[in-house]
């Protein structure tokens, strides 16, 4: 799959201008995102879920794991299934307050994992949106969206096994963005969002640190 996917970056239609070649890259993504939203999920997706809606019986994630006897008729109820899809139920909650802010509101709208990997998905036609402005300020191919659009890592990743990951990404690219655009400010406060998102985001603070951490 990777394979094919530098094929078409390096055999895209050069002649194409840049406003159509971005739109039909995104139009493919989404189409082959969607293909993917009812593949079966990872087990992770069922935390987010979990942990969404125990935020919404009044109880706090980081402090009650899902074996808590508190939690019981959550498990026993409506929530059965998601319980049972659960790994390391010892576990108390591990992802940032900005994730669960989202699995909170998530989880009150529809605690399904169709629904969830719906809105990854969503973020994730987003951190394309993003990479195309990126590739429009830059002058540089249109044809290298394909790179993220076409990739069948992040395909899988995001639509077909529903991983949170896309959060992260879509904020630290909007940094990105902003630095970019000279927006020193709004990007450290994407970056700051992304760290909130997944702790692993905080790899980049130096980047945005710097004086001259400007990509225009």
């Amino acid at each position: 799959g990777c394979v094919l996917m530098v094929l078409m970056v390096r055999f895209f239609p050069a002649h194409l201008k840049a406003t159509p070649a971005r739109g039909l890259i995104m139009g493919l993504g989404l189409v082959a995102r969607t293909a993917f939203l009812f593949f079966p999920p990872n087990t992770d997706i069922y935390r987010y879920i979990w942990e969404g809606a125990v935020q919404n019986h009044g109880f706090n994630p980081y402090l009650s794991p899902p074996s808590d006897p508190a939690l019981a008729f959550l498990a026993e109820g409506d929530l059965n299934l998601i319980w049972h899809g659960l790994n390391h139920k010892e576990f108390t909650a591990l992802y940032p307050p900005a994730a669960q802010m989202l699995f909170r509101l998530l989880a009150w709208v529809s605690p399904t994992a169709v629904f969830f990997k719906a809105v990854f998905l969503l973020f994730d036609i987003g951190v394309m949106a993003v990479l195309a402005a990126l590739l429009r300020v830059r002058r540089l191919p249109a044809g290298r969206l394909l790179l993220y659009a076409g990739n069948p890592l992040v395909i899988v990743f995001v639509s077909g096994e529903g991983h949170l990951d896309v959060l992260q990404i879509f904020f630290l690219f909007l940094g990105l963005f902003f630095l970019v655009r000279g927006r020193r400010a709004g990007g450290c406060f994407s970056l700051g969002l992304a760290v909130m998102c997944k702790y692993t985001a905080a790899a980049a603070i130096p980047f945005f640190w710097s004086r001259h951490a400007r990509l225009g």
